[in-house]
């Protein structure tokens, strides 16, 4: 369209010189060498411009052979680069079948081809990695932190070699710089809370939650489960140091930010019984109850409410199952307490109304303890003991990331080192997951 339109207003300019032209006649002589020579001005314009128009080849012919060194160049460039990507394709083959001697080799060959680039560079750090040559990963890394392309990811595997270094300092700082390159990364934040929780730098990784959802890139859910984890973690801390008001009064913050947060409840619980306000420990458990029926709160329940009379402790239970009339956990919870104040038929009357909405190992072994207590029946406990067997095993805590089972809840995975991935749920085999790619890991 921009030619047409190009050739026409050259059509126009020459449709206008040439009515001018006729409308101004005159002749043009020309003196040189003794000759004379004179012409019409329309004639000589016109010869001028025939001229041009049988020079134009000349003129093509001559440009592009200029152009040929350029060229050349170009096509050369354009045909290493080609070389280039090739070689990087069979370094990225080669890593993924852990041939490192030849990944090493194509991207040397690479970048002799098409220079340092920053994909180079990352291919040579996770080589490097691989080849447990830490120096020449953290040279690579360095390098990597120069382009706006791959500073994320080399700030994110810095840090992870910090921390593995034990270096805390130096984690944290790469944390910032990857948090800093992408404020959404999931990954930066809750590394940087992490990373200040082991440092018991409690209001430092307070600030980053709370910075996190006031910028909503953290949901209000887990802001409140990080914050829980964290004045959890502050409160255990103070414990340890003998610090039991302070204990007593971070954790039910920790409580209040999320009751469902079972490790933080058992804790709260513990401190206020122990400063002799059972009220207040009772009241801990109830609210928990409330967000999550768990069995380990029914047991903390009857561990406070032991020295209370029977009658007292079979109201205070069967308030809490009214909270989950229909959940297996108040059926079971119930039949505890009835077992645990001698009441067989009651307790009997419970576990058969937890069968009726799970077949559950607990519920059968309770079984089989209600006819050891009752009468001393091995035969009937050995049956019940039996059918324990054969049902889906109950939940347990267990890592979400590698599926590694574990006896209680903590902070870190003790197979995989995964943050705060223990959740309580139904067993199953662990994943076997091998230990992720420093670099490759997901954002």
């Amino acid at each position: 369209m921009v030619q047409l339109l190009g050739w026409l207003m050259l059509l126009v300019a020459l449709s206008i010189g040439v009515v001018w032209m006729t409308e101004h006649p005159g002749i043009i002589a020309i003196d040189w060498m003794g000759y004379r020579i004179e012409t019409p001005i329309g004639i000589l314009i016109a010869a001028a411009v025939l001229a041009l128009i049988a020079l134009a080849p000349v003129f093509m012919l001559l440009r592009k052979l200029f152009a040929l060194p350029n060229r050349y160049r170009m096509h050369s460039e354009q045909q290493r680069y080609h070389k280039g990507l090739d070689e990087l394709t069979g370094a990225i083959t080669a890593l993924a079948a852990d041939d490192l001697s030849r990944a090493e080799g194509h991207t040397r060959k690479a970048e002799r081809l098409i220079g340092k680039t920053p994909l180079t560079s990352l291919l040579g750090a996770q080589i490097s990695y691989k080849q447990q040559d830490i120096s020449g990963t953290r040279e690579q890394l360095t390098h990597m932190l120069e382009h706006d392309q791959t500073h994320f990811i080399a700030a994110r595997a810095l840090s992870s070699l910090a921390r593995n270094d034990g270096d805390l300092d130096a984690a944290i700082a790469h944390a910032k710089d990857a948090l800093a390159q992408k404020p959404k990364s999931d990954w930066a934040a809750r590394t940087l809370v992490e990373l200040y929780l082991q440092k018991k730098a409690w209001q430092q990784a307070e600030q980053v939650v709370k910075s996190e959802r006031r910028s909503r890139r953290m949901d209000r859910a887990t802001g409140d489960h990080l914050l829980a984890l964290l004045f959890y973690l502050q409160a255990a801390n103070a414990r340890e140091s003998g610090q039991t008001e302070t204990a007593l009064r971070t954790v039910l913050l920790a409580h209040k930010h999320d009751p469902s947060f079972i490790p933080a409840t058992l804790l709260g619980a513990s401190l206020a019984s122990e400063s002799g306000s059972k009220r207040k420990a009772i009241g801990i458990i109830q609210r928990s109850w409330k967000a999550v029926a768990h069995p380990e709160l029914s047991k903390r329940l009857l561990e406070i409410s032991e020295d209370d009379s029977s009658s007292r402790i079979m109201k205070r239970f069967r308030s809490l199952a009214a909270v989950h009339p229909s959940h297996v956990e108040s059926q079971l919870a119930l039949a505890q307490a009835a077992l645990h104040t001698k009441q067989w038929d009651t307790a009997r009357s419970h576990l058969k109304a937890a069968l009726g909405l799970a077949k559950t190992p607990r519920a059968y072994k309770l079984l089989a303890e209600l006819e050891r207590l009752e009468s001393h029946n091995e035969k009937a406990a050995g049956e019940w003991l039996s059918k324990a067997s054969e049902v889906m095993a109950d939940n347990v805590w267990l890592c979400d990331q590698c599926g590694h089972q574990q006896r209680k809840w903590s902070l870190h995975c003790d197979h995989c080192e995964g943050f705060d991935t223990i959740v309580w749920q139904p067993p199953h085999e662990p994943y076997h997951a091998t230990h992720p790619s420093l670099l490759l890991a997901s954002a």
